[in-house]
C-alpha cells in the first residue's frame, strides 16, 4: 500500500502486431478489424468476512465482456472507517455508507461502461475476398462520432452521481460523526478495460485496491499505486498502518488515475481489493498464490474455486476479486505456459518459508528460555540471599540517636521483606 509507482515492465507487444495509437478511445474505425479475437474466460471471487450475511462492504466485482472486443473487470472497496456512518433506507434496512458506496459505484461505473461502448463504432466488415481499397462503393466509412473520454466521464458521473445519492438518502448530515477522517459514501475503485481491437488495457483506480498483470515471461505486476500517505513500497505495506490519501466519495474532491498498456498476446488481467492480497507474507506470496491453486486444478472454474480457498484461508477481511484471462485456447495451455513461472515462485517461496520457520521457531524457543531464566534467577536469588543478607538484620546504632525517640532506620533486608521503604507518607 504505497504511494511510490510500482517497477512496471510494460509487456512486449507480439511481432505480428503493427503499432497502435496510445489513446484506445480513438473511434474504432481507425483499427483494422479483429477477425479471430482472442479467448475469454473470466475469474470471480466474492468472499463476505463480516457477519451477518449481507453486511460485507466490498461491492460484488465486476467482469463483463458486453460487446466484443471490449471488456472491463472491477472492484470496489466501501472504507468502513471513514464511511462507518449508519444510513437508514424507505425499506427500515440499515446499512454503512461504506456499504452503499461501494455499490452504487459499482452501478455507475456500467453505466458509463455502457456510455463508452455506444460511442465506439463497431469495426468495419473485413472486405474478405474483394481487392481494392476498403472504403470502396459497397463499404461505406463509418459514422465519426466525439472522442469519448471515458476516465474523465467517469470522475464526473461518480462525483454526481454520488453526491445525488447522498442528498436522497440524507446521509452525511448527522451531527454525531465529527473527524477529518470521516467521509461521506467512500469507496476504493479499481477497474481495468481492455480492448482487443486495439490490443490495449487501462487501468483506472481511486485508493489501495489494486489491477495486476499476470504475465508468464515477467510475472505478476502491479499496474496501479496504492493511494497512501506514505513512500512505502508493496512489502512494506503489508506491516505497515497508513492513511488513505485518495478514495471517490461525495464529501471531498478527488481523483481519477489513469496508466494504459500494450495487452499481451497472452495474459491474465486481474483486479482485487486489499483482502485478497493484503495479509500474505510478501508480495511474491501472492503470485504464488494464484500459481499453485492454478497448478491444482484442471479448469478455469476449479481454478476460481481453489483460489476462493486460498484467499479465506489467510484474509481477514472482505475480498473480491475479478480476472480475464486472454488468449488462452483452454486451460491446459495457460497451466503449460506458467509451468516454468510456478517453478521460480515455489523455489523462492519454499526458501522463504524455511527460513521464516527457523525464526519462529527459534523465537519460540528464545521466549521459552527467557521465562525459565527468569524463574531460575529468581529461586537462586531466594536462596542465596539468605546467607548474603544475614548481616544485614544485625542490631545497628546510629550515631547521632535520632530526636523524639524514633525508632532506627530498617536494615535493607526487612524493608525488601515487608515492602516497608523506611519512609512516611
Amino acid at each position: 500500500m504505497k504511494t511510490a509507482d510500482p517497477q512496471v515492465e510494460a509487456p512486449v507487444e507480439p511481432p505480428q502486431t503493427e503499432p497502435r495509437p496510445a489513446d484506445m478511445t480513438r473511434p474504432a474505425f481507425s483499427f483494422p478489424p479483429v477477425v479471430r479475437p482472442p479467448r475469454l474466460e473470466r475469474i470471480v471471487l466474492n468472499h463476505e468476512h463480516h457477519q451477518p450475511a449481507g453486511t460485507g462492504e466490498d461491492a460484488p466485482p465486476i467482469a463483463t465482456f458486453r460487446e466484443s472486443p471490449h471488456g472491463l473487470i472491477g472492484v470496489f472497496d466501501g472504507l468502513g472507517g471513514a464511511g462507518g456512518e449508519t444510513i437508514k433506507f424507505p425499506d427500515g434496512s440499515e446499512h454503512t455508507g461504506a456499504w452503499v458506496a461501494s455499490r452504487r459505484a459499482h452501478d455507475i461505473v456500467l453505466e458509463v461502461y455502457d456510455e463508452l461502448i455506444i460511442q465506439t463504432p463497431a469495426p468495419p466488415p473485413a472486405a474478405a475476398g474483394r481487392s481494392g481499397d476498403l472504403y470502396d462503393r459497397k463499404t461505406g466509412l463509418p459514422q465519426i462520432r466525439p472522442q469519448f473520454d471515458f476516465t474523465a466521464e467517469l470522475k464526473r458521473a461518480l462525483q454526481k452521481g454520488l453526491i445525488k445519492y447522498a442528498a436522497e438518502l440524507h446521509a452525511g448530515g448527522s451531527g454525531l460523526l465529527k473527524s477529518r477522517l470521516i467521509k461521506t459514501l467512500p469507496t476504493t475503485m479499481a477497474i481495468c478495460a481492455y480492448d482487443l481491437s486495439s490490443h490495449e488495457y487501462m487501468a483506472i483506480w481511486a485508493g489501495d485496491s489494486r489491477v495486476y498483470c499476470l504475465n508468464p515471461d515477467v510475472g505478476l505486476q502491479q499496474v496501479t499505486t496504492d493511494d497512501l500517505k506514505t513512500n512505502a513500497d508493496a512489502m512494506q505495506n503489508l506491516t505497515q498502518d497508513a492513511i488513505m490519501s485518495n478514495c471517490v466519495s461525495a464529501s471531498a474532491d478527488f481523483v481519477l488515475q489513469e496508466r494504459r498498456f500494450p495487452l499481451p498476446s497472452a495474459c491474465v488481467l486481474i483486479a482485487a481489493t486489499d483482502g485478497c492480497f493484503g495479509y500474505v507474507q510478501t508480495p511474491l506470496h501472492f503470485e504464488y498464490m494464484l500459481l499453485s491453486t492454478m497448478r491444482e486444478a484442471r479448469s478455469f472454474p476449479e481454478w476460481e474455486e481453489h483460489l476462493k480457498g486460498a484467499i479465506i484461508r489467510v484474509t481477514q477481511d472482505d475480498s473480491t476479486l475479478a480476472a480475464v484471462a486472454v488468449g488462452w485456447p483452454d486451460f491446459a495451455a495457460l497451466q503449460e505456459r506458467f509451468a516454468d513461472r510456478f517453478q521460480w515462485c515455489a523455489k523462492h517461496v519454499d526458501a522463504l518459508d524455511a527460513r521464516r520457520g527457523t525464526v519462529d521457531r527459534l523465537e519460540a524457543e528464545l521466549g521459552q528460555a527467557r521465562e525459565e531464566l527468569t524463574t531460575l534467577t529468581r529461586d537462586t536469588w531466594e536462596e542465596y540471599r539468605r546467607n548474603y543478607e544475614l548481616p544485614g538484620l544485625a542490631r545497628t546504632r546510629v550515631v547521632p540517636e535520632r530526636q523524639g525517640g524514633e525508632p532506627p532506620a530498617k536494615s535493607r533486608a526487612v524493608r525488601q521483606d515487608t515492602g516497608d521503604d523506611g519512609e512516611k507518607s
